[in-house]
């Protein structure tokens, strides 16, 4: 004790060094239990991966025949499904083009109002995505398809307005496959007939004077 006040930096210094040992032995002690369980954990894995690698990678009879169950049961459900949503879809009926132009003029106006009733801004010259059908026909075999997509996207549009939405920046239509015109078959044109032989003079059919002039020479 009597040294401890006689050489007190000296004594300071042994208690630090004292508290950083015990310190490092409880870090390496803290190090070593960490890396024990990493090398535990990596031992399992190696050893998982080792059972994984000499199994068979082909499934059982029992598991293939569940499997089996499973993709008949999703088929017989997605059937289902199919039908289900196909008794929701408006049905395709008979139309002119003429009158799907007419109907395609009244959803426009009844769209508007709606619009305008519920405050709601629409694009500029909005035509609920048929802007080419508001001046142009459309083909005859495919005005009953316009019409009936008409009738989905104007049902949609509805459920927009009457939701209250703030506006509608845009909508654009996918047009459908039969939208498109039919390509014309392209017509072989006959390449042009040249009379005589490669490199050598083209042959003329010869005249009524050349040949009864040749006629006359060889008699």
């Amino acid at each position: 004790m009597n040294w401890f006040r006689q050489n007190r930096l000296l004594g300071a210094l042994l208690i630090a060094f004292g508290i950083c040992t015990v310190i490092m032995l409880i870090l390496l002690y803290w190090t070593g239990s960490k890396l024990a369980t990493a090398r535990g954990e990596f031992d399992k894995a190696t050893a998982e991966r080792a059972r994984l690698e000499t199994l068979d990678p082909f499934p059982n009879d029992a598991n293939y025949h569940k499997l089996k169950d499973y993709i008949a049961n999703y088929h017989v459900m997605l059937d289902k499904f199919k039908a289900e949503l196909k008794k929701e879809m408006i049905p395709e009926t008979p139309l002119a083009p003429n009158e799907f132009q007419s109907r395609l003029r009244q959803a426009t106006v009844a769209t508007l109002n709606r619009a305008r009733a519920n405050n709601i801004k629409l694009p500029d010259n909005f035509r609920l995505g048929f802007d080419e059908f508001a001046t142009a026909l459309p083909r005859t075999a495919v005005a009953p398809l316009l019409g009936q997509e008409l009738s989905q996207v104007q049902m949609l549009i509805n459920i927009l307005l009457d939701a209250r939405i703030d506006g509608v920046t845009s909508f654009h239509r996918m047009p459908l496959t039969e939208e498109k015109e039919p390509k014309a078959a392209p017509t072989a044109t006959p390449a042009p007939v040249r009379a005589g032989r490669r490199g050598g003079p083209t042959q003329k059919a010869a005249s009524p004077e050349t040949g009864g002039l040749a006629s006359r020479v060889f008699e």
